[in-house]
C-alpha cells in the first residue's frame, strides 16, 4: 500500500471507526535471517525492544512479564512515541529502519542535525530496524500503543505476524523483493493528556517455546521425572535445582495455574526495585564463594538468568560504580596501558581520594552512555551486575585486584577509506582478581555506545596464548565510542571477525593481556618473596623467643638471667672470628667453620640459637674451639637433614 494512503486511513480511523489495514513487509534478506533463528533467547528480543526505547530518548522502560506463567509481556517506555508517518514506515518496512538515514530526520526519529543521533542527541544503538521483528521470538500477535507529546490522540496497531515454512520461504522469496510478513490493523483513539508520550508493546499469546525457556520447563520436567514416585510433592527434595527460581508451573491435570514448587527468590516483598537487584547480585557472588566456582545456571533459573543477561546488555549504570570511577578506598591497584610497542603499564599513583578518571594520569572518563536511562523488569531495577570491590579469595599468594585501563584511536588515514571501516575510538579495562564470579563473566565484553549483545567472549577474541589460569581470573570490557558498528552482525550478538575494526581491537586486547600477564607475574613474584621474608622473620622471632625461654628457665628467679646470656657471633671470615674471640667474652665462629658459607641469614640465626642453648646448659663453654664448632655443625646437620 502506498504510505500516504495508509497514513490517510490511520488519520480517518478515529472518525470512521474503521481501522486502517496494511500488510507487514520486509526484505527477503531480513526474513531469511529471522527464520534462521536469529534470536534464540527471549532476552535477545527484550534487549532489542529496550534498545528501541533508548533510541526513542526514553528515560525509563518498564517490562512486566507475568512470571511464572508468562501469558503476556508488556514493554512500556516514556520515549518520544511515533507519529502516523513513523508508525506507517515501521509497519511497512520492518528491517528497513529509517534510523541513520535522512528519512529518519524527516520522520523525526533522529536528530535533525545528525541522523546517527536520536532527537535528544543520544548515539543510536539500533542497527537496521529489526528490533520490532525480534518479538517474533516471543509471539506472533502483539499490539503497539504509541503517543507523541502535544498530540490529542494515540495510535494503536494490532499486528499478526505470519509463520513461513521452509518450502514457502523457498517459493515466496525472490531476490531483492519485499515479502509479506504479516497483517496489521491501525487506528487512532482520543487521548486526554497532551503531555503524555511513549510507546507500549503488548505481547500476547506467547509462543510455547518462549514460555518453556522462561519457565525453565525442561529443567523442572527432568526433576519431576527423576523424583521418587512416593513423594507427596511432585518434586523430590533430594534433587537439585538452581538456588533461586520463580517456581515451577505444572501443566498437567491440575491446570496451568497450579504452582507445583514455590519460588525461591533472593529478595523480599518489601525490598525496593534497586535493592532487589543488589540482592540478586549478592546472591550470585555469595553462591560463588560457597561453591568455590559456580555457573549462573547453578544459582539462577532461566527467568532470573534472562534478567541477569539483560542487565549486562543494555546501556544502564553499574551495580556499584563504573570501573573508571573507582577510588583509592576501593583497594585496587590500577595501571595505565600504553599503545606504544614495548612500553609497559605504569601504576597510577593515587594522589587523593578522587576517582581514577579524576587523577589526571591519562585515565579516560567513566560513563560511556547517558546516565538517565533506567530499566525495570517485574519490579527489579536493572544495573550491570559487575562489581570491582566485592572480595574474592583464592589459594594464590597474590590477592590484590588489578585494573588495567587504556584507550586507543588509531590513525587509519594511510589505509584507503574503502578498506579501513571508518574511524575507530575505544576505551577499555582489564580486571584481574583471584576469582571471577560468576564464571560467565570471564572474558571480554564489547559495548558499542554503551550497549552489547555479545555478552562475555571467553576466548578474548581468539587469544591463542596458553594463559588458562590467568584468563579465568580476568574480566575485560571494551567501550567503543566510534566505529565497530559495521563489524556487528545483523543479530548484534556476534562480530564479523575479518572486519578491520575487529582486527584492530583484538590485536590491542591481546597486547593488553600480555601486559597484564607480565605485570601480574612480576607482582606475584614480589609477593612470594615478601611472604618468604615474613615467614623467615616470623620463624626467627619464634626461635629467639624459645632461646630466651630456655635461659629464663635455667635462671629461674635470678635477675641476672638476661645478663648471663652471652651473644653468639657468626662472622664472615675466620680472621674476623679470631679478632672477636680476642676481645669478646662470648662465642664467635666463622661461617665456614660451621659449614654455613653461602647459607641464608635464617640458617645463621638458627646456629646461634643452638650455640646459645648449649651454653645455657653448660655443654659447650669448656670444649675446645674445634669441638664447639663440630658439635654445632653436627646438630645443624641433624636439623637440616630432618
Amino acid at each position: 500500500m502506498d504510505p500516504d494512503i495508509l497514513i490517510s486511513e490511520i488519520q480517518n480511523s478515529r472518525d470512521s471507526g474503521t481501522p486502517a489495514r496494511a500488510e507487514l513487509r520486509t526484505s527477503d534478506r531480513v526474513l531469511a535471517r529471522v527464520t534462521d533463528g536469529i534470536y534464540r533467547e527471549p532476552s535477545s528480543a527484550l534487549r532489542e525492544l529496550i534498545s528501541n526505547a533508548y533510541d526513542a530518548d526514553a528515560t525509563r522502560v518498564t517490562i512486566d512479564m507475568d512470571p511464572p506463567r508468562f501469558d503476556e509481556i508488556r514493554v512500556r517506555d516514556n520515549g518520544n512515541g511515533m507519529s502516523r508517518e513513523a508508525l506507517a514506515n515501521l509497519i511497512q518496512q520492518i528491517g528497513g529502519s529509517a534510523k541513520r538515514t535522512s528519512k529518519g530526520q524527516t520522520l523525526n526519529v533522529t536528530s535533525g542535525q545528525n541522523p546517527l543521533l536520536s532527537p535528544r542527541g543520544r548515539r543510536l544503538i539500533g542497527k537496521i530496524g529489526i528490533g520490532l521483528f525480534s518479538v517474533a521470538q516471543l509471539t506472533r500477535h502483539f499490539k503497539i500503543l504509541t503517543k507523541r507529546k502535544g498530540e490529542n490522540y494515540s495510535l494503536i496497531a494490532d499486528v499478526v505476524l505470519h509463520t513461513y515454512s521452509d518450502e514457502e520461504i523457498e517459493h515466496t522469496i525472490n531476490d531483492g523483493a519485499d515479502v509479506k510478513t504479516g497483517e496489521v490493523h491501525i487506528w487512532e483513539e482520543a487521548h486526554p493528556s497532551l503531555d503524555a508520550h511513549g510507546t507500549e508493546l503488548i505481547l500476547m499469546d506467547l509462543r510455547n517455546q518462549a514460555k518453556e525457556v522462561l519457565q525453565s520447563r525442561g529443567m523442572w520436567q527432568t526433576l519431576l521425572e527423576e523424583a521418587p514416585q512416593d513423594k507427596a510433592t511432585p518434586l523430590g527434595s533430594s534433587l537439585t535445582h538452581p538456588t533461586y527460581h520463580i517456581g515451577a508451573v505444572d501443566l498437567g491435570a491440575k491446570g496451568p495455574d497450579y504452582i507445583s514448587d514455590s519460588a525461591s527468590l533472593p529478595w523480599g516483598e518489601e525490598d525496593s526495585p534497586l535493592t532487589r537487584m543488589h540482592r540478586l547480585h549478592e546472591a550470585v557472588v555469595s553462591e560463588g564463594v560457597k561453591r568455590n566456582r559456580t555457573n549462573l545456571d547453578q544459582v539462577l533459573d532461566s527467568y532470573l538468568r534472562t534478567i541477569w543477561n539483560l542487565s549486562l546488555a543494555v546501556p544502564i549504570k553499574y551495580i556499584e560504580k563504573h570501573p573508571f570511577d573507582l577510588t583509592r578506598k576501593d583497594g585496587i591497584r590500577a595501571f595505565r596501558l600504553f599503545n606504544e610497542n614495548g612500553k609497559q603499564p605504569s601504576e597510577i599513583a593515587w594522589e587523593n581520594d578522587d576517582c581514577l578518571s579524576e587523577q589526571d594520569q591519562g585515565v579516560p572518563p567513566g560513563m560511556e552512555s547517558p546516565n538517565d536511562f533506567d530499566v525495570f523488569v517485574d519490579g527489579i531495577e536493572l544495573r550491570r551486575p559487575i562489581s570491582f570491590t566485592s572480595e574474592t579469595k583464592s589459594g594464590s599468594t597474590f590477592q590484590t585486584p588489578l585494573l588495567f585501563i587504556g584507550e586507543y584511536s588509531p590513525d587509519l588515514s594511510n589505509i584507503p577509506s574503502t578498506q579501513n571501516g571508518g574511524p575507530l575510538k575505544f576505551r577499555a579495562y582489564l580486571h584481574w582478581r583471584p576469582k571471577i564470579m560468576p564464571k560467565e563473566h570471564q572474558g571480554v565484553l564489547v559495548r558499542i555506545f554503551g550497549a552489547s549483545g555479545t555478552l562475555f567472549d571467553t576466548t578474548f577474541m581468539q587469544y591463542k596464548v596458553a594463559e588458562l589460569t590467568r584468563l579465568r581470573q580476568t574480566t575485560a570490557e571494551i567501550f567503543v565510542d566510534e566505529g565497530m558498528e559495521s563489524a556487528l552482525n545483523i543479530d548484534r550478538e556476534s562480530f564479523n571477525h575479518s572486519h578491520p575494526h575487529y582486527q584492530i581491537i583484538s590485536r590491542w586486547l591481546h597486547r593488553a593481556l600480555r601486559n597484564l600477564a607480565t605485570k601480574h607475574k612480576q607482582l606475584s613474584s614480589e609477593a612470594r618473596l615478601a611472604r618468604r621474608k615474613e615467614e623467615a622473620a616470623s620463624s626467627l622471632r619464634a626461635l629467639e623467643k624459645h632461646v630466651k625461654q630456655v635461659w629464663d628457665g635455667r635462671f629461674v628467679g635470678l635477675d641476672e638471667a638476661e645478663d648471663a646470656r652471652p651473644d653468639i657471633k657468626i662472622l664472615a671470615t675466620e680472621k674476623e672470628a679470631e679478632d672477636a674471640r680476642s676481645s669478646y667474652d662470648g662465642l664467635a665462629f666463622s661461617a665456614s667453620a660451621l659449614g654455613l658459607t653461602g647459607k641464608s641469614e635464617e640458617d645463621k640465626r638458627r646456629a646461634e640459637a643452638v650455640a646459645s642453648i648449649l651454653m645455657a646448659y653448660g655443654v659447650i663453654d669448656s670444649l675446645p674451639l674445634e669441638e664447639q664448632q663440630g658439635l654445632i655443625q653436627n646438630l645443624l646437620k641433624v636439623f637440616n637433614d630432618a
